[in-house]
């Protein structure tokens, strides 16, 4: 399918959709935002200062993080002419990278609870990923009937 999209741009830093295809800002504001606040609260029990430290490392990381992983995985969700394959691909691998990097941030020093402060991206960063990458195969193959459609006008009203 990505390669029936004619090219929205000639732009290199865009995708298929015709955004850019390395960081979405307001995702990755959006996941700092709740992440942090759950983190938060898990860590709480240590106090406010541990608390807070273990928060804003995880909203510094998922603010940048995020945004790329959201952006990665709209980019898979595009890229496979095969539907299933890329739903598959768009969930599987930036949750193995975000998970494994979430631990990774988490596991040094400072977070007092790292495994468990892990445990919301390893529920939450799945369903993110189904979401958004559904959501982008939906605006994708639209954008491709939209361009059939107008192709197929084309052919059937010469001028």
């Amino acid at each position: 399918m990505y390669d029936e999209v004619e090219p929205i741009t000639h732009r290199r830093n865009q995708n298929a959709l015709g955004n850019n295809k390395y960081f979405d800002p307001k995702m990755g504001a959006a996941g700092a935002v709740v992440m942090s606040g759950i983190v938060y609260y898990i860590n709480s029990e240590y106090g406010i200062d541990a608390a807070s430290f273990a928060a804003t490392k995880q909203a510094v990381y998922t603010f940048f993080l995020g945004g790329l992983m959201m952006k990665f995985s709209e980019n898979l969700s595009t890229y496979f002419n095969s539907d299933s394959l890329a739903k598959a691909t768009s969930v599987l691998v930036p949750t193995a990278l975000t998970v494994g990097l979430t631990y990774l941030v988490h596991s040094m020093k400072g977070t007092p609870e790292p495994f468990e402060s892990t445990i919301p991206t390893m529920f939450l960063a799945p369903v993110g990923f189904l979401w958004w990458g559904h959501k982008k195969r939906k605006q994708l193959e639209e954008l491709v009937s939209e361009q059939n459609n107008k192709r197929n006008n084309l052919n059937s009203n010469p001028s």
